[in-house]
């Protein structure tokens, strides 16, 4: 086991969190009615910044949606990924896992991840409503 010491901040809005981060961050206009308080924060470490944006679920299963910028060299974790149909025109992928399902969605030069759904037709609402916020263009 490697472990790492990344710094992380904490911000009061996701248009805080977006100037910090230097570009659009993309939030979903839909999350599950279980979640608490939404927290926004940025991570620094030696892959790059990445926001993350995310709560916790009823059950104490955390959800978040991670954005990093598009690096080449990163590759999908291995798990068995499949494209829904309502995804297709995105290009977004979606994998069940132990802890749920989990996605991930290419947008503006980002690999965005959403992670702690409770089932597929949850994380495809979720990708769905994907919009860019936080940045004034």
């Amino acid at each position: 086991m490697e472990i790492r010491e990344v710094a992380s901040t904490r911000f009061a809005s996701v248009s805080e969190l977006a100037a910090a981060f230097g570009a659009d961050v993309f939030e979903p206009e839909w999350w599950p009615e279980d979640i608490g308080e939404l927290a926004y924060e940025l991570v620094s470490s030696g892959a790059g910044p990445s926001y993350h944006i995310g709560s916790v679920r009823a059950d104490g299963r955390p959800i978040v949606v991670i954005g990093q910028h598009e690096n080449p060299r990163s590759h999908l974790p291995p798990e068995d990924w499949c494209q829904p149909v309502e995804l297709e025109a995105l290009g977004a992928t979606v994998a069940a896992t132990g802890a749920g399902y989990r996605a991930v969605v290419h947008r503006e030069r980002q690999r965005v991840q959403l992670i702690g759904y409770l089932s597929e037709a949850e994380v495809i609402r979720a990708v769905l409503s994907l919009k860019p916020a936080g940045r004034a263009h």
